[in-house]
């Protein structure tokens, strides 16, 4: 079914956070009403009349962000309050913005997960979950892992248990303060919702949808007996139907939302990505899981997604809200522009649009004189010093560590703040990080710098010029990047490429395109096994594996603290007593299985660069502590032709590849002077025929083939140091052969 929407910028308010926008059901009015918190503390209650948007109560500003907004009701009531989290305390408004609940939980963590029924509210910290009943602590969990999101269901039984999204991909089911379900996605899992029209669903009963940051959509029904997978896409299952609309960009899931839009009987899942997709999933006939139906690209972190009769009675509109704070709504209706008169719809909704956009535009106006105004008085940094810094920032970033070390020093504004949004998230499809920065405030440009190697990775949706700054033996950058937006744009996407068993730091500087200039800072951390993401489980006693067994005087804790050091997106704190990780090389698709306890651990894994990598990190570590510590290894010599094995046909493919694109403008001006290529073999003249394809595709990885070479000759190298032999006489030997690459010859050569 073939999906429209009309795009109506409905209102703007101040920057938004993800889950914090509801529509009220339906009252004394034709339409509902729509509710939004920001980070700004304010809730507001908007409504349409007449072809504008307009304001029906708005509370004070706290201070503090609003995390999480919900609607609630006593049961068999409509859920016309609105309860909301900002920092520890919880806070509920009438249906007229008034307010009739402050609780103050004295939960230590920021609150960023609210579910509320009758008197019972469910809460979710980072790491702890709260169950209060009338304002009194009743049940308690400790997290393994990081909670980014929470919802109340009746999963397990006609109880409302809590559900807990988490940083792991583990979705995790509380019954009082006990787990009693988990199940794995495979992704960080950063939002759930109830699936409605569950009578006529897929799935029947107790039925979640979630959206994980790997972009994935899933949903799973629950019961006592436990949980079964009903359905799992992604967006890059989507085909490339020109009426569709999508972008090549699979954005990490912020938002869900359930309901039946195609009046099929079925509910359609609305999903809101971080790279700015709107998208409708439905149901076809023949189909037991969602194709995608509709997609609008909107440029910016979706934060809030929901629906119902706002803008008309007659339709159900898709409110949309955004981290910069605009509020879009997606309309079926054409007319729904227009006022309540019986005038011909196409020139009233004409008329009516452009008294709106006059109406926007003078307040729009007054905004930004009066926030001017406002920033002048904030700061006494002349302009002129502001243009010369940015111009002596971008032009001689000989020492980006030096220049910008801790807060972005003068004669950039420290009293502005820029909302700043980042994200450093790695892509186990793309093999390589993806770093979002998005900011309240236009962006003029961002100063990237690192102390390891990095490769920037080609970034197609951004709007920025991109120059790399030479390193400089006195700086301790070895890696800096200059990105400067050439239009108009509050979010910037980079591509980030690492390479494993180097740690160090990456940081961010963002400068602001407005007036005073501001800045602000960012860094992540890069740990040895950064092409390393979890996975569900294997048997490695399956596979050629070689070990390491490490023992030391160390406290679970400081186990603990070990591993976060060394593996990729594992929590500060630790709630188990015996841990276990199972891991794959998304570059070469190699596994690594990671077992400790107090004091003892083992790694298990196919790959002896891997295994290189692990025991050189922990004798530096716990020599750097001064702590005794017994590491053996064992090698398995079998793993060096089973990793061969693995790389041999991208090798072979990403060579082929690489040589036909090499001689593609040779090839055409050979067949322009015969005027034919009849005369070509067949690999040439298919490539000449799919030159676009061919192009693009090795412009996605330009630096692939040099990449899988290295793997091959990091491979000898390690293999022969955990034995003790330098080879390094024989590479030129070893690059040799790799330039034309045999798997039997090469594995030999590496043998020998």
């Amino acid at each position: 079914m073939d999906l429209n929407y009309s795009r109506l910028d409905f209102a703007q308010i101040g920057p938004t956070c993800p889950r914090t926008a509801r529509v009220l059901p339906l009252g004394k009015h034709k339409a509902q009403k729509y509710v939004v918190g920001d980070q700004d503390g304010v809730v507001s209650c908007l409504y349409y009349k007449k072809g504008e948007c307009l304001t029906s109560w708005k509370t004070e500003g706290l201070g503090t962000e609003i995390r999480s907004l919900v609607l609630s009701g006593t049961a068999g009531d409509e859920n016309d309050r609105v309860f909301y989290t900002s920092g520890s305390i919880v806070r509920g408004l009438n249906k007229k913005g008034k307010e009739f609940l402050k609780f103050d939980t004295n939960i230590t963590e920021s609150l960023s997960s609210l579910y509320v029924l009758d008197s019972r509210i469910w809460l979710g910290g980072q790491y702890t979950y709260n169950q209060f009943l009338d304002c009194k602590d009743k049940y308690f969990y400790m997290s393994p892992d990081k909670i980014n999101h929470l919802i109340a269901a009746s999963v397990g039984s006609k109880e409302l248990d809590a559900v807990l999204a988490c940083q792991d991909g583990i979705i995790r089911v509380i019954h009082g303060s006990d787990l009693v379900q988990e199940v794995n996605v495979g992704s960080a899992v950063m939002c759930l919702d109830p699936y409605l029209s569950r009578e006529q669903g897929p799935g029947g009963g107790n039925s979640l949808i979630w959206g994980t940051a790997a972009g994935h959509v899933g949903c799973h029904a629950f019961s006592k007996e436990g949980a079964m997978k009903i359905w799992d896409v992604s967006q890059s299952s989507i085909s490339s139907d020109p009426d569709v609309g999508t972008t090549n960009e699979i954005g990490s899931i912020l938002c869900l939302h359930s309901v039946d839009v195609t009046q099929d009987g079925v509910a359609d899942i609305i999903v809101g990505r971080d790279s700015g997709s709107v998208e409708i999933w439905g149901f076809d006939i023949s189909t037991t899981e969602p194709v995608l139906q509709y997609c609008d690209v909107i440029h910016e972190s979706i934060t809030s997604v929901t629906s119902g009769k706002v803008l008309s009675p007659a339709n159900t509109d898709i409110m949309v809200s955004t981290f910069s704070g605009r509020v879009i709504a997606l309309t079926p209706a054409i007319s729904a522009v227009q006022g309540a008169s019986g005038k011909n719809s196409g020139s009233v909704s004409d008329l009516e649009k452009m008294k709106l956009l006059r109406k926007e535009l003078t307040e729009l106006t007054k905004n930004v004189e009066a926030q001017k105004e406002k920033n002048k008085n904030q700061t006494n940094t002349k302009t002129a010093n502001e243009e010369h810094a940015s111009s002596t920032a971008a032009a001689g970033l000989a020492n980006p560590a030096g220049r910008y070390n801790g807060s972005v020093s003068a004669p950039f504004s420290q009293g502005i703040s820029l909302r700043l949004s980042a994200h450093f998230v790695f892509q186990a499809s793309r093999k390589a990080y993806q770093l979002s920065v998005e900011s309240a405030a236009p962006i003029d440009y961002c100063l990237l710098w690192s102390d390891i190697p990095l490769t920037m990775l080609d970034g197609s949706s951004n709007t920025a010029v991109v120059t790399e700054v030479p390193a400089d033996s006195s700086a301790s950058a070895v890696s800096s990047y200059v990105y400067r937006c050439t239009e108009r744009s509050t979010r910037l996407d980079m591509t980030v490429s690492t390479q494993e068993g180097q740690a160090g730091t990456v940081n961010i500087v963002t400068i602001s395109a407005t007036e005073p200039r501001s800045g602000e800072r960012k860094s992540f951390k890069i740990v040895p096994l950064s092409l390393h993401s979890r996975v569900e489980g294997f048997n490695i006693e399956n596979l050629p594996y070689s070990s390491i067994s490490f023992s030391g005087s160390l406290s679970m804790s400081e186990m603990q603290s070990l591993m976060v050091g060394l593996v990729p997106n594992l929590p500060e704190k630790v709630t188990e007593d015996n841990v276990v990780l199972y891991l794959q090389n998304a570059r070469i698709n190699t596994h690594l299985y990671v077992q400790y306890r107090k004091g003892e651990a083992t790694f298990k894994t196919t790959s002896l660069s891997t295994l290189r990598v692990c025991r050189d990190y922990l004798n530096s570590v716990m020599t750097a502590k001064g702590k005794k510590a017994a590491v053996t290894f064992n090698v398995n010599e079998k793993s060096v032709p089973y990793v061969i094995s693995l790389l041999d046909e991208r090798l072979q493919y990403s060579s082929s590849l690489t040589n036909r694109v090499f001689v593609m403008d040779a090839l055409k001006e050979v067949v322009q002077q015969e005027n034919t290529s009849d005369f070509l073999p067949h690999i040439y003249a298919d490539a000449l025929n799919e030159e676009t394809k061919l192009r693009a595709e090795l412009a996605a990885a330009p630096s692939l083939l040099a990449e899988l070479r290295q793997v091959v000759v990091d491979l000898f190298l390690d293999f022969n140091k955990l034995k003790g032999v330098n080879v390094s006489a024989r590479l030129p030997d070893l690059r040799d052969l790799l330039q034309n690459f045999e798997a039997k010859a090469v594995t030999e050569f590496l043998m020998s």
